[in-house]
């Protein structure tokens, strides 16, 4: 009788370890989450009636990559004791330690590895049974058992055969949800790819693949950022999608290694050039300083993706994830060819602006161009009209032609200073000429020996154009101490192949003169070269007649103020 008795009962237990690692596999196929599972798990275990539980338990579940098992279901549980154990250290605790050793600890009382307690922690003992896959440990199963109970093979073997149900369930669990985000992530990088070719305006690209990322992998936030390259070497967000636009205010991340604000995944990645992964902001050091308003909301992991250009980096794309190591290296591969590619977009269109604008340009200073040389036409038949009209006049308006080619240079170059020079052969030197209201500018140097600025010899003895940016000494000289003025292009006067005199451009900087204005300057000082060997042709003839030449007193002259035609 007592052996059929023994049989039922064994018969019993074997039918309840069966039900419910029978029952544990029909979860594992449902659309259910892990947690859930694990719930009803610790709740079928617990109801056991032949099993001499304290009706308290856990179960850990280790995180990817690391030495951390989190509590993922527990039941009957102290909330201050909770607090303590939320997380745990391998080989910390009991529960660590059933994970580091990979064996099932036993123990009838509280003992020295009984690490966490309360002041109203009642005398307890335990079976920690590790969840085991592949040698590696998954996770821990944490049954509490009424103080000064027997170690039982039976109940190992059953706390066993639940453990590795979940073993199996735990993986497939994982494998799901890699494959998961790995799908989201591909469709991702599709979507972003899509928007990509046909994306024209950068600020628009940015939102539109944070928006994709948020929509389609379901993370929490998604963010990009520039460095900036200010004192602080602050990481300014460009576009963003999700939840806690908030947080990025307030976070004043810097990517400067001596900030301590900076040693998170954005500033990290920006300054390593490399990914960087925050596996648990609950337990990483290095993100104490945004840790509190992260798990506030719901940001449990992020990763952030350096943003390239020539090796260079100029920013990252930042992600947040709800669960602790949420990243795993299939996803992270895709979104690391996501941001690549985005990259590569913002790269080709800022190259297109770029090219653009440089069309835009040119197309600009052609059609200035071709106005210039409209309106030198019409100055040279304007000056052929004054040299006529010096020709009746018996020369008396050397200074009305004069006159009208200053203004005329000033009033088609973008200019800042223009200023005419003589040039004395027997001096060596310049001498300035004084047209107009120059008058008023007493300050003036009207005498400038070359040999002082030996910069100008190709001008003398070639003949040739000198241009290049003001120094010191060249600005006391040749410029007004109230114009402020950093280039320069000297253009020489030529009649019968000898030196008259120079013409001076004054310019606010490099850019404001190019290449095809410089053969418009060229064009416009030969132009009053041809004026000034006109005039000497008619004082020739008037000498050859024996006329009387009215003697013209040219000391200096300063072009007129800046009042540009209604071309420029």
């Amino acid at each position: 009788m007592k052996r059929m008795m023994k049989a039922n009962d064994k018969l019993r237990k074997s039918h309840d370890i069966q039900r419910i690692t029978g029952h544990l596999l029909e979860l594992a196929v449902k659309n259910i989450s892990l947690d859930e599972i694990l719930k009803q798990c610790l709740n079928m275990i617990l109801a056991v009636p032949w099993l001499a539980f304290d009706r308290t338990g856990s179960i850990f579940i280790a995180q990817d990559n690391s030495d951390t098992l989190e509590m993922r279901a527990q039941k009957g549980i102290d909330k201050k004791l909770l607090a303590q154990c939320r997380q745990i250290k391998s080989g910390q605790c009991l529960c660590g330690l059933a994970a580091e050793k990979k064996k099932i600890i036993f123990t009838p009382h509280i003992n020295k590895y009984h690490t966490f307690s309360t002041p109203n922690t009642k005398e307890h003992g335990h079976y920690c049974v590790p969840i085991i896959f592949s040698k590696k440990a998954l996770g821990v199963v944490n049954i509490y058992i009424k103080a000064g109970h027997t170690r039982n093979k039976t109940e190992e073997r059953f706390l066993t055969a639940i453990a590795n149900a979940l073993a199996g369930i735990i993986q497939r669990k994982r494998i799901e949800q890699a494959l998961e985000r790995s799908s989201r992530a591909l469709q991702a990088l599709s979507a972003c790819n899509h928007i990509l070719i046909h994306a024209t305006e950068e600020k628009k690209l940015l939102k539109d693949v944070c928006r994709i990322i948020v929509n389609i992998s379901g993370y929490k936030m998604v963010w990009i950022g520039i460095a900036e390259n200010n004192e602080y070497k602050s990481v300014k967000p460009l576009a963003w999608a999700g939840t806690g636009r908030e947080y990025l205010t307030a976070a004043k991340i810097s990517w400067n290694a001596e900030n301590p604000r900076s040693g998170g995944p954005t500033g990290t990645a920006i300054r390593t050039g490399k990914i960087s992964l925050a596996r648990n902001f609950a337990n990483d050091p290095r993100l104490l300083p945004w840790r509190k308003e992260a798990l506030r909301r719901g940001f449990y992991s992020s990763i952030a993706i350096p943003l390239k250009s020539s090796r260079i980096t100029f920013g990252a794309l930042t992600i947040y994830a709800t669960e602790p190591d949420a990243f795993d290296k299939k996803e992270i591969f895709f979104l690391q060819e996501l941001t690549n590619d985005l990259a590569f977009g913002l790269e080709t269109i800022r190259l297109r602006k770029t090219h653009e604008k440089m069309e835009q340009e040119k197309n600009q200073v052609e059609k200035k161009l071709l106005e210039s040389y409209k309106h030198l036409g019409a100055i040279n038949r304007q000056i052929s009209i004054l040299l006529d009209l010096y020709t009746q006049s018996g020369g008396k308006n050397m200074r009305e032609i004069l006159e009208f080619i200053a203004k005329s240079a000033y009033n088609i170059s973008r200019a800042e200073l223009i200023k005419f020079f003589r040039y004395s052969k027997s001096t060596r030197s310049l001498i300035f000429l004084p047209i107009g209201n120059s008058r008023k500018f007493k300050d003036e140097k009207t005498h400038i020996p070359l040999e002082k600025h030996a910069f100008l010899k190709p001008l003398v003895e070639r003949k040739i154009r000198v241009q290049g940016s003001f120094i010191e000494d060249l600005h006391k000289d040749f410029v007004s101490p109230s114009n402020i003025v950093k280039y320069f292009l000297f253009l020489p006067i030529i009649s019968g192949k000898q030196l008259r005199g120079a013409v001076l451009f004054c310019f606010a900087d490099r850019d404001s003169i190019t290449p095809q204005e410089l053969d418009f300057f060229e064009a416009f000082a030969a132009q009053a070269s041809l004026v000034l060997k006109n005039l000497e042709i008619f004082k020739e003839k008037r000498i050859r007649s024996h006329e009387k030449t009215p003697v013209s007193k040219l000391k200096l002259f300063q072009p007129i103020k800046k009042v540009r035609n209604a071309q420029k």
